[in-house]
């Protein structure tokens, strides 16, 4: 883990100890060695453990810049530097940021690809150019206080308040935390995926760069089937050609499904053939279920036996915590994968001892290749009748499944308005019972999700859902938990990659029988056919139910006395209800298990930091903050539940 946290002196009034002290304590409680470097008009807190990672600072003529960088198209930004004067050949990716940015300001950040999260700083005009890449990978945060700007890698030491913002917890508990600008922590916000942000005179304004919403698409609607498949292999190939580890230090995640293995044979293909100087130095496989429908190993096994990759499988970990020495570190938001984490815990332990610098995902790839039949709305609506029914009738053949069912959902439901389906009924009304709906209603939360399939123009549907699939991958929480012990990279999360994918014609994606069927067929010769050619995927099975029922004393312990009850946002007594009927078999069909697991799942987060536990059960060993300066509660907040 390393993060940085820069005060800028937007005002020209000097930073002051007791700040500086407030936003080191973090470092203290979490036992990380920690600096302060100063500069004109600035200061820069940077906090690391055992694992560096890629925070650095660089100066430029008058200029500095804090944060990390990894350039895609290194190549491209080395000429535009040589352009504007000279450099130094070796420099950072980060310092030849800086040169752009200090030449052209914000204007430059849109040619910028790869994963990167900084703040450039110009004393002397006291004005400043952040960013954040296309897909929010290097996270960035700011907060204003007392004249100063704070902006950092973490939330957390730019809290200056000690509250929460109840108004985001209420968004997470709902479903809902992608809409709004916000952190759980009162006055932080986040720079949002592919935004800059720009400081003037002590003001700061943010902007959106790039979307996947705003790429046309159909610009490659002529696009032959061959070309289609040669291009999605040479991106894939060149985008995990530019992830990996030059030193060879480089790991991969691998299920068996055929986004990770894909990842895993590529890589591996490319050291085999002499492209890149080494291939992956391991994987890492874990097992839900074993003996079960979820075991993939029989396809993970594939992988691992053609390429003869090391492979460190973790089979049947227990979920929320376990006896090991791992600690379980705070994460600097709630997360709800923190239910599995004694499979991160073991992961970590595996990253550390290997010394893993990168760790590559499959991440995105269900996003970008996977298609859906709504594009035969758009069809119907350009008068594509006959074809739109033949479809239908061959895929209902197939399916040996309803051809009325498969034409509402695909063609008509599209076209029926979000309003219509709402109608008489608040969303608000249809959350949890437990949920406290007066302080989420006078928090302004709405409870609304989007309905991609509904929205978008007309004709334009497909366009709209798929890109809106490609957004919700800017969040990325699956895997966050290892970035505290290694590099994160998403090959599927090459900007070029995501726009040829939003331009393909969707009969390249959605092919009866064959899902992402551009994909399997680019990775035709590398992938072992026992993998490329599987139809379906396991799933967690009976896993969550099983939970409940195995960790039943610590999920009634954990929602004894919540401290969600305390900010005025569950009813205390209906979520212990829950939690008694998802542990009984007897009730499960009344019980929504995986909205009970997404309030657990924020309580756990919410103790681990304010010190509070269930009593008689392991305590996570990272360090936490004393209860009394976790919240400060207003009135409001206080009512009784």
């Amino acid at each position: 883990m390393k993060f940085f946290a820069a005060i800028l002196d937007t005002a020209g009034q000097g930073i002051g100890d007791d700040l500086r002290r407030r936003m080191q304590s973090m470092a203290i409680s979490r036992l990380l060695t920690y600096r302060w470097d100063n500069f004109d008009a600035a200061a820069v807190l940077t906090g690391w453990d055992e694992f560096g990672g890629e925070t650095s600072s660089e100066r430029h003529q008058d200029w500095l810049i804090v944060g990390q960088a990894r350039l895609d198209n290194r190549l491209d930004v080395e000429r535009r530097a040589r352009e504007i004067g000279s450099w130094s050949e070796g420099e950072s990716d980060l310092k030849l940021v800086l040169r752009l940015v200090a030449r052209s300001g914000p204007a430059v950040i849109p040619a910028l690809l790869g994963d990167f999260g900084f703040i450039a700083w110009h004393a002397a005009s006291r004005t400043g150019v952040g960013a954040s890449d296309a897909f929010g990978l290097a996270q960035l945060y700011y907060a204003q206080h007392r004249g100063l700007t704070l902006v950092g890698s973490r939330a957390e030491p730019l809290s200056m308040t000690n509250t929460y913002d109840i108004a985001c917890l209420g968004d997470m508990l709902t479903v809902d935390s992608s809409t709004r600008d916000c952190t759980v922590y009162a006055g932080v916000h986040p720079v949002r995926a592919a935004s800059t942000l720009t400081l003037r005179e002590g003001r700061i304004s943010t902007s959106v760069y790039w979307s996947a919403a705003n790429v046309e698409p159909n610009r490659t609607a002529t696009l032959s089937e061959a070309e289609a498949i040669e291009t999605c292999r040479d991106l894939l190939t060149t985008s995990i050609r530019l992830r990996l580890d030059p030193d060879g230090r480089t790991w991969s995640q691998l299920s068996g499904g055929i986004d990770s293995s894909a990842v895993v044979s590529v890589a591996q293909w490319l050291a085999e053939r002499g492209e890149v100087p080494h291939g992956l130095d391991g994987t890492v496989t874990f097992v839900l279920g074993s003996q079960t429908g979820s075991d993939e190993r029989s396809f993970s096994d594939e992988i691992v036996k053609r390429w003869g990759v090391r492979n460190e499988v973790v089979v049947d970990a227990p979920m929320w915590f376990d006896e090991t020495d791992d600690a379980v570190p705070l994460l600097d938001q709630p997360l709800l994968t923190i239910i599995h984490a004694p499979i991160d815990g073991r992961f970590r332990a595996i990253l550390r001892a290997a010394r893993a610098r990168v760790l590559l995902t499959g991440w995105g790839s269900d996003q970008l290749f996977t298609g859906s039949l709504i594009y035969l709305a758009d069809h119907l609506a350009r008068g594509r009748v006959f074809e739109v029914m033949g479809e239908l009738a061959h895929r209902a053949a197939l399916r040996r499944g309803s051809f009325w069912k498969l034409a509402y959902a695909s063609v008509a439901k599209p076209f029926v308005p979000v309003s219509l389906r709402r109608l008489g009924r608040s969303p608000l009304a249809a959350l949890p019972p437990w949920l406290r709906k007066d302080t989420l209603r006078r928090a302004g939360v709405t409870g609304k999700t989007p309905d991609a399939d509904s929205a978008g123009r007309f004709g334009h549907k497909y366009d709209h859902w798929h890109a809106s699939g490609i957004i919700g991958t800017q969040r990325g929480d699956e895997t966050k938990a290892l970035g505290e012990v290694v590099s994160l990279r998403h090959p599927f999360l090459y900007r070029p990659l995501v726009e040829f994918a939003l331009r393909l014609p969707p009969e390249f994606c959605s092919r009866p029988g064959a899902t992402k069927w551009v994909l399997r067929e680019a990775m035709k010769g590398i992938l072992p056919d026992l993998v490329r050619t599987r139809i379906g995927k396991g799933g967690g099975g009976d896993s969550l139910a099983r939970m409940f029922i195995d960790q039943a004393p610590f999920l009634r312990q954990l929602a004894r006395d919540p401290i969600l009850a305390d900010l005025g946002l569950v009813d205390g007594r209906r979520l212990m209800a829950e939690v008694e009927n998802a542990s009984s078999p007897q009730a499960w069909r009344d019980v929504d298990q995986g909205e009970v697991v997404r309030t657990l799942a924020i309580e756990a987060w919410l103790q681990m930091r304010s010190g509070r536990w269930p009593r008689g059960f392991a305590m996570p060993k990272a360090t936490v903050v004393p209860r009394q300066d976790t919240y400060q509660l207003t009135v409001t907040q206080r009512r009784s539940v």
